[in-house]
């Protein structure tokens, strides 16, 4: 019983060595900028697939993925990245000045920066699951933030675990926390793309 954990546990942390190490070379392979986020894709189909078991990570595979990945992940790049970019460089000025009022906009920025990372992750993991356009990945990922709060609040709380331990130890960085966010994500949200499709029946 103990021999077969240990064997689990060792494999497991292959897994998640092979699956992050995959994540910097596919980003790499497109600058970073470019790369980011078809390699988010790529990574979490390839989860989904593989379901822990590092013989099915492939690289011939997750190159064809991350190919397949590039214009849509780049589109979603540029709608978010904008996005989230635009809301830290007010909170950044919004901080810097005193008074109640600019407290007030300061929780709301951090609130809506809060809804535009969930909405983010809701549409990677959505791009992956079901074969629909941008405009309607967005619209559902809205509507799913809205429809499962839980969810999304238990998956920000694990990623700020996650990244405030990698924070610690920055090492994580290149062979961990990247998969285990993926993996973690993935779990967390089972039951919300569980709930969508016993609706869409």
């Amino acid at each position: 019983m103990i021999a077969k954990g240990l064997e689990t546990g060792f494999n497991r942390v292959y897994y998640l060595i092979k699956l992050s190490l995959y994540f910097w070379g596919l980003s790499l392979s497109g600058l970073i900028v470019f790369g980011f986020v078809p390699a988010l894709l790529t990574l979490t189909e390839t989860h989904q697939e593989a379901a822990w078991n590092y013989k099915e990570l492939t690289w011939k595979k997750s190159w064809a993925l991350f190919k397949a990945y590039i214009i849509r992940g780049n589109q979603m790049m540029l709608i978010f990245g904008s996005t989230i970019l635009f809301l830290l460089l007010n909170l950044y000025l919004s901080v810097q000045t005193q008074g109640f009022i600019f407290v007030v906009i300061d929780f709301l920025i951090i609130a809506v920066l809060f809804l535009m990372i969930n909405v983010f992750i809701l549409s990677i993991l959505i791009t992956v699951t079901y074969e629909i356009n941008l405009s309607n990945t967005l619209k559902l990922a809205f509507i799913t933030f809205f429809t499962s709060l839980k969810e999304c609040l238990v998956a920000g709380i694990c990623l700020v675990v996650i990244w405030t331990i990698t924070y610690r130890y920055p090492g994580l960085i290149l062979f961990i926390s990247v998969g285990l966010s993926v993996a973690v994500v993935n779990q967390v949200t089972t039951k919300i793309f569980n709930r969508l499709k016993i609706e869409s029946i």
